[in-house]
């Protein structure tokens, strides 16, 4: 069991130098890769340039595997904004529904101060009624 490690340098492969002609037909063939995958939608000019530089310093499985997450990030997000529009549009229905009720309360609460004047002016009246004498 070794507790210990030699400490070595770590050398890491600086991304050679690019040009700009290069780095156009990387990004070209990263887009063309990806709408195989089914993404179509569009990529900022900095993810890109990122991607050409380091899906050039990876083996072609890599290069598969990180196009392969990167599609599926697409569909997630595409996915989850979709779900996100279903939810907004059943908040907005729920939101009407209880407006329409308030309003119904708000009527309902209106006939029950009619009513409770009537029933007042019924009682009174009917108490008027027994103080006078017949005879």
């Amino acid at each position: 069991m070794v507790f210990w490690r030699k400490r070595t340098k770590s050398v890491e492969r600086e991304a050679p130098a690019v040009s700009s002609e290069e780095m156009q037909q990387g990004a070209d063939q990263i887009l063309s890769e990806l709408r195989r995958r089914g993404v179509e939608a569009p990529l900022s000019p900095s993810l890109l340039k990122g991607l050409v530089g380091r899906l050039e310093r990876v083996s072609r499985e890599s290069r598969a595997s990180v196009l392969d997450g990167i599609a599926l990030t697409f569909e997630l997000q595409d996915r989850t904004r979709l779900q996100m529009l279903r939810n907004l549009r059943e908040i907005e229905e729920v939101e009407q529904m209880m407006n329409s009720f308030s309003g119904e309360l708000s009527k309902l609460d209106e006939v029950m101060e009619v009513l409770s004047a009537y029933v007042k002016r019924l009682h009174e009246s009917g108490r008027s009624r027994e103080n006078q004498l017949l005879h």
